[in-house]
């Protein structure tokens, strides 16, 4: 009972900070433009999603995993000020990329160190300490960089937030001493990025903005690294389930560094853009998103979780259809070029 009603404050909390960062976006001039990246025709307030970061800093404190040390709590805690921090200047006022870059680079390494140690075996064979942790500190600030890469229409970091939270808890159950968090506190998550879609789906009302796409990133991306002190089943498990972000945006960003592209250089070639400009809509493709989730990724996930298919090809059957579909798709092509 006293879950339900956090969980109800929680959505109703999200809803009223988002209407009045709405607000406050309009009266600051905190307007996205149409432009070479933007998927929308139609200038709109952008930063609402700070409302999911309040909230989501509010149930840390509540939500505390019994295992986790105070100093663990303390560097989650900065670091999730930092992205969230950085992002809202950047929604205020443009930063340069390596200053963001900087901060992304200190935040991750903060989570590292929230983390360490941690004993991570890749088929039978123990991980040196020093590589696990730097393919920690590089998988935190791609998650965190992805995110913000996919925000690009109306639904689709929000029902994706939804979604893997409601996955993560699921996965965290029963598992509350090895994690940061209880495993309700991803239900909070989930519960208030739902607050933050009634302002951003179907119809935009405001954007999400850079403070939370990259907050939510790294807060997804902690959730499921952190399964690896449960098991590597688990960590996999949780991989898959942000399968279509991932394969994505590193499929587009591969591509892209294969064609020796200006990487810095806004683009509209992911493949969810291709596709909404195909079908004319941000609702059918954040929808089929939410399907495939739902559909495919889910089943699959929890296959992996409950033992029944060997984690690494569980993986490569979830992962390898989201590849065709990005091909098909033409992710990281101009429009105009052939897939052959």
């Amino acid at each position: 009972m006293i879950l339900a009603l956090q969980l109800i404050g929680a959505f109703f909390l999200a809803v009223a900070l988002t209407y009045g960062l709405r607000g406050y976006a309009l009266r600051a001039n905190m307007l996205d433009h149409p432009g070479a990246r933007s998927s929308h025709s139609e200038a709109t307030p952008r930063g609402g999603g700070l409302s999911i970061v309040l909230v989501a800093v509010l149930a840390a404190f509540i939500f505390w995993g019994p295992g986790a040390s105070f100093t663990d709590q303390l560097l989650v805690i900065v670091a999730m000020v930092l992205v969230a921090g950085v992002g809202w200047l950047d929604d205020r006022k443009h930063l340069p990329a390596r200053y963001r870059l900087l901060v992304h680079l200190g935040a991750a390494l903060l989570l590292v160190c929230s983390l360490w140690p941690a004993g991570v075996e890749l088929l039978g064979v123990a991980l040196p300490e020093w590589l696990w942790a730097i393919c920690i500190l590089l998988g935190v600030v791609w998650s965190i960089n992805l995110f913000n890469f996919m925000d690009g229409i109306n639904g689709i970091a929000g029902l994706q937030a939804v979604f893997v939270g409601l996955g993560l808890y699921a996965l965290w159950c029963g598992h509350e001493l090895g994690g940061i968090w209880q495993a309700e506190y991803w239900l909070v998550l989930a519960v208030a990025s739902a607050g933050f879609l009634v302002f951003n789906f179907p119809r935009a009302r405001v954007f999400m903005g850079d403070g939370c796409s990259g907050f939510l990133g790294m807060m997804l991306a902690l959730g499921i690294v952190s399964l690896l002190s449960v098991s590597w089943s688990l960590f996999i498990a949780g991989v898959i389930l942000h399968g279509v972000f991932i394969i994505d945006a590193t499929y587009t960003l591969g591509l892209r560094l294969l064609l020796k592209e200006n990487l810095s250089q806004a683009h509209r070639k992911h493949g969810y853009q291709k596709a909404s400009r195909s079908l004319r809509s941000h609702t059918k493709v954040s929808l089929t998103i939410a399907g495939v989730n739902v559909l495919w990724l889910a089943p699959c996930s929890a296959a992996v979780a409950l033992g029944f298919v060997n984690p690494l090809l569980g993986l490569i059957v979830a992962f390898a259809p989201l590849v065709g579909i990005a091909r098909a798709l033409g992710a990281g092509r101009d429009d105009v070029q052939s897939l052959t």
